[in-house]
């Protein structure tokens, strides 16, 4: 969830942004009314306090931190890594390693007592090195799980990370995909693939695929509203023919890839042929 402002803290009047996150959500479905009652490409333009030829002004820092945290940054929030210790309570589901406990306990308990052990002041540690055993086992599968999870999210977080074109300040610039912000002027080419929702500003025979997005087959040819053309660049989709520019109204989680994405986080459940084979293990 976005970051309310509150102009109570505005020291140096920094305009605020008159046009709520909830309002810029014409993608899913694609709304072409609801573009017009904003005022179009410009009247939005306007409102995120940008211009759709030269850009945002980096410069303004006020502005921009606003911008972030109201619009939110271009990152989905990570997927929940599991705990050290939910991971030892998986690994003591294992049955072999709970007929370990088991037999441990009962090689301590028969092992101490005077009536059932020939020496009872040496025969409970049988079972105490078990149990020591299992537990040695426990501690470092979890640990060397839970740091491969923690590897592996850095190498997909590295992965999702790439190089977009972008004007700013009336400049061409690049800048990582991570820190494209709502109100961005982005360059679209062929071959390109879109990592924001935006609106066609500009460009000569864009066409995209979105295929991945709404099963949709055909390639969309993009341009103005007003010339009875698709002026949505869903994030996800890619550029298959033409050049062009957007301007880039969500990001994030407020995406139609991102809300996807978010819908999709959900906890990693056994395969049936891992269950198969712990049924196998567990007979």
């Amino acid at each position: 969830d976005h970051i309310p402002l509150d102009s109570s803290k505005d020291d140096n009047n920094v305009q605020m942004f008159s046009l709520p996150p909830e309002r810029l959500s014409l993608f899913d479905p694609k709304s072409p009314s609801g573009l017009v009652s904003l005022g179009g490409l410009q009247g939005i333009a306007a409102a995120l306090h940008t211009n759709t030829s030269s850009g945002i002004l980096p410069a303004n820092l006020q502005l921009e931190q606003r911008r972030k945290e109201y619009y939110g940054i271009n990152k989905l929030p990570p997927a929940r890594l599991k705990s050290p210790f939910r991971m030892m309570w998986e690994a003591l589901e294992d049955k072999i390693l709970r007929v370990l406990i088991f037999v441990a306990i009962v090689s301590i308990v028969l092992g101490s007592l005077p009536q059932t052990a020939e020496d009872p002041e040496y025969d409970w540690i049988q079972g105490v090195a078990i149990l020591t055993a299992v537990c040695i086992v426990v501690l470092v599968t979890s640990i060397n799980d839970y740091q491969k999870q923690k590897q592996f999210a850095k190498l997909n977080a590295k992965k999702d990370d790439r190089e977009v074109k972008a004007v700013r300040n009336g400049r061409p610039c690049t800048v990582s995909v991570f820190d494209v912000r709502v109100g961005d002027v982005l360059v679209l080419d062929t071959g390109d693939i879109v990592c924001a929702d935006g609106l066609f500003i500009d460009g000569h025979a864009l066409r995209t695929d979105e295929s991945a997005m709404t099963g949709e087959s055909d390639l969309l040819k993009k341009g103005a509203l007003d010339d009875g053309l698709d002026p949505f660049f869903l994030s996800g989709s890619q550029i298959r023919e033409g050049v062009g520019r957007m301007l880039v109204v969500a990001v994030g989680e407020r995406t139609f890839n991102g809300k996807t994405m978010m819908a999709l986080q959900v906890e990693e459940k056994d395969t049936p042929l891992q269950e198969k084979l712990e049924g196998l293990a567990g007979t």
